[in-house]
């Protein structure tokens, strides 16, 4: 890139080589405590962005599953000059050429629930650093890191691994977005509510409509401290290559949990959730959620959901998660 070069930068990202970066795999960050205990009023301002009524966020005392990743965000700016506001997500500190990122993998392991006044800690590795690849998007590395969240008493509640591509755009337009037209699949759909025992493989579950508002993205990206500007600035999303702004990683879990729950029940608990984004969920467009049993384990009274994002004709994410019930 040269010094004409006129694209937005992401401000909080180190840059080095690529030997650089992979020196950093098997670097692992110390436990550090989130910022703030998890609040009442994050855990609603949340629920209502995404409209997730499940009792257990609006008179209960839990958090989503879904804002897990939100422990890892700081403030930008704090009066203590003490106060520890280095990025906790270890991924930012690999220094590589890329000046953009953009998230291709979450795969989360929930062990027990998180509380309203929990103080989250966390811990994570460098797991890898591949080769620079050439993609639709433009030429970069993949990152893979593990973070480990833990409670106010050092219990484990959940364990992330992350995959993102750190890359720098093709200097000519983008190529359409992965995953061609895709139509409602054919058969009768299952509405919401369902027993997990209901539950059978093949089983095609009902389709969930979202609108995905300009002024949501960036609502979401407020609340959750997700301060990456592909969030809540065109013009920084258009210098990364994309068209307009995009939904964030957490904001995409939400919806997807919110689906799980609203079928199986508020005390459905989601166990697994891996997600692949095959392309970002732009700013006002309508998306449609669509899924179908893909496993039942009858000894666990677990269920695998196989589930998708569409928007524009295009497959924009696919996930599985995995509910069942919980005992706290």
């Amino acid at each position: 890139m040269g010094s004409s070069d006129t694209r937005l930068r992401d401000p909080a990202l180190a840059f080095g080589t690529v030997a650089e970066g992979k020196a950093f795999i098997g670097r692992r960050t110390e436990r550090r405590d989130a910022i703030n205990p998890v609040s009442e009023r994050t855990v609603r301002l949340f629920s209502a962005l995404i409209e997730d009524g499940n009792p257990l966020y609006w008179h209960g005392a839990f958090c989503p599953p879904a804002l897990l990743l939100s422990f890892d965000f700081r403030y930008p700016w704090h009066p203590d000059p003490t106060v520890d506001l280095r990025p906790s997500r270890i991924f930012r500190e690999v220094p590589l050429p890329g000046h953009f990122i953009v998230n291709v993998e979450t795969d989360s392991e929930h062990v027990r629930r998180i509380r309203v006044g929990d103080v989250v800690s966390l811990e994570g590795v460098v797991e890898d650093v591949s080769d620079t690849k050439v993609t639709r998007l433009g030429s970069g590395n993949f990152i893979r890191s593990k973070t480990s969240y833990f409670d106010s008493a050092g219990r484990l509640l959940a364990i992330n691994t992350n995959v993102l591509f750190r890359y720098n755009p093709h200097d000519v337009a983008p190529a359409a977005p992965l995953g061609g037209r895709h139509t409602s699949p054919e058969g009768p759909q299952t509405s919401a509510p369902l027993q997990l025992s209901a539950a059978m493989p093949g089983m095609r579950l009902h389709d969930a409509d979202v609108h995905v508002s300009f002024e949501r993205i960036c609502q979401v990206t407020a609340t959750t401290g997700d301060w990456y500007p592909g969030h809540y600035s065109s013009a920084f999303a258009e210098s990364q290559g994309q068209p307009t702004i995009f939904a964030s990683t957490l904001h995409l879990h939400g919806l997807i949990d919110r689906y799980v729950t609203d079928l199986f029940g508020p005390d459905a608990f989601v166990h697994r959730r891996r997600m692949h984004m095959r392309s970002s969920v732009y700013a006002d467009t309508e998306a449609v959620v669509r899924a179908e049993v893909a496993a039942v384990d009858p000894q666990s009274s677990r269920v695998r959901v196989a589930l998708r994002i569409e928007s524009d004709d295009r497959v924009c994410v696919t996930a599985e998660v995995t509910v069942g019930e919980f005992d706290e």
